[in-house]
């Protein structure tokens, strides 16, 4: 027996969209890679809430005692930094500095690799335009805000247009 290679013949499949999904479906791309652009918010505000005065005040207590029956003592708030007040008189401690110290780190040790990782999203120090600059966009996966020269790294200009495939849970409508 053989394998019987060449007695076929070649078929092609296509997928058409229907006219109805194909303009809501180009927009909600849009949207998705102008979402994209918006890059890392980082959360500022307190992580942990601060000890209230009457903990402290338990803590104390507890420290008196301790100390009736000899007991060594220690400070429990010894380790503990200021806290913050935030909006409303919150008090609390957040993680924002250290998580900045950590950024600017890799900013200093790895420049390059900050200034891509940078490019990829808008200029958080200065707001895009309020309302989207249409002239700038060219259609169908394109954002108004990147003009194609945004889309070069190191020299490589792509089509990102070119990597979207009819796949996905709906047998490929979307």
């Amino acid at each position: 027996m053989s394998g019987g290679g060449g007695k076929g013949g070649s078929q092609t499949s296509s997928v058409s969209y229907p006219p109805w999904i194909q303009e809501p479906a180009k927009r909600a791309i849009q949207r998705g890679e102008d979402i994209s652009r918006i890059g890392y918010i980082p959360y500022e505000g307190p992580d942990v809430a601060a000890l209230s005065p009457q903990q402290v005040s338990a803590m104390q207590g507890t420290q008196s005692a301790a100390s009736a029956f000899g007991l060594p003592q220690a400070n429990p708030l010894s380790n503990l930094p200021e806290a913050q007040t935030y909006a409303g008189g919150i008090q609390g401690y957040s993680g924002a500095p250290m998580a900045q110290q950590l950024i600017d780190d890799f900013r200093q040790n790895r420049p390059g690799q900050a200034a891509l990782y940078d490019s990829l999203f808008v200029d958080p120090f200065n707001s895009p335009q309020a309302a989207p600059d249409t002239s700038r966009s060219s259609g169908f996966g394109r954002s108004p805000y990147m003009t194609p020269d945004d889309r070069s790294y190191g020299g490589l200009q792509r089509d990102w247009t070119a990597d979207i495939q009819p796949t996905g849970l709906l047998g490929g409508i979307i």
